[in-house]
């Protein structure tokens, strides 16, 4: 009887430490800056993230995803909402809505594992390479995920590195960014309780800024997502005062298939009309010229 009690006793000490050692993405008091490159040739800009703030959607708990644009964090939009549940994992859901399981991370897999992201109507894939250990600035250890993305014959499109409680090396909304064209984004600072706890090498701020790629040198900042897309696709605005704005969207060779006047902050525009390309590119304009370009992935159904 003694022994079973001590199993007992020792069994649930171990679920206790082991449940303690586990530090959850979805928290608050963390911020992201996360660095964007769009084009080759284009300088780079930044922003931040943070979760804050509860709310429920068909009944599951959410935080809040804000982002901000401003150096001094004075500015923060809506820009969806993210949950973790005891499993270990992520589901991120844009402002705009869309399936509530969309997964964005599963830290509970081992090395071997095959994860689908929500990139799935591709054909991607991501395999867990192996597990290890990395040490953040403030002395403290995290486990460590290295993964392979792969299209649906098994071609090898890129790698991510997932750190627990902290999230893609691409950025903490960006996971599973190798797999995907247009932005080439990084992490570059996390703070958590106000601790700088990880910081870009080569970079001496969280915030950098220098004009163009969705963000131009005249401060316009442009989101056109999701991407990949199957047709419904949505252009923010986040400055008002720069509209009206015309997007034009065109295929490889340059022809012109869609345009669109854009008035409002949000604007949506439907590309099954696009013939046969998997490839469209896009245009946006103002009455100061081009002001952000960029190519969306179609997926045809």
């Amino acid at each position: 009887m003694k022994r079973l009690l001590f199993a007992v006793l020792a069994f649930a000490a171990a679920s206790y430490t082991w449940g303690q050692s586990y530090h959850p993405l979805v928290d608050t008091g963390k911020v992201w800056s996360t660095i964007h490159n769009y084009f080759p040739g284009l300088s780079s800009y930044s922003d931040f993230v943070k979760f804050e703030g509860d709310t429920t959607i068909n009944g599951l708990a959410y935080k809040k995803v804000w982002r901000s644009a401003d150096a001094l964090h004075a500015t923060w939009t809506s820009d969806g909402f993210i949950r973790e549940d005891n499993s270990r994992h992520v589901y991120y859901m844009t402002w705009a809505g869309g399936p509530t399981n969309n997964l964005l991370y599963d830290f509970s897999v081992q090395a071997g594992d095959t994860v689908n992201l929500f990139y799935d109507p591709m054909g991607i894939y991501f395999i867990v390479d192996s597990v290890d250990n990395t040490t953040l600035l403030t002395g403290e250890t995290r486990s460590r995920l290295f993964l392979s993305a792969h299209a649906g014959g098994g071609f090898l499109l890129g790698h991510d590195a997932w750190v627990e409680g902290m999230g893609s090396m691409f950025g903490v909304l960006q996971s599973g960014s190798c797999a995907l064209v247009g932005d080439n984004p990084a992490l570059l600072c996390f703070h958590e309780n106000d601790t700088l706890k990880y910081f870009l090498n080569g970079f001496s701020t969280c915030f950098v800024t220098t004009g163009t790629g969705e963000r131009q040198a005249n401060g316009i900042f442009i989101r056109v997502f999701p991407n990949p897309t199957t047709g419904q696709l949505s252009i923010r605005v986040y400055d008002r005062a720069t509209l009206p704005l015309k997007v034009i969207f065109s295929d490889p060779a340059g022809k012109k298939f869609l345009e669109k006047m854009l008035v409002n902050e949000v604007s949506e525009v439907n590309l099954t009309s696009n013939p046969s390309s998997a490839e469209v590119f896009y245009s946006i304009s103002g009455s100061g010229g081009v002001v952000s370009t960029g190519k969306i992935i179609f997926i045809k159904q």
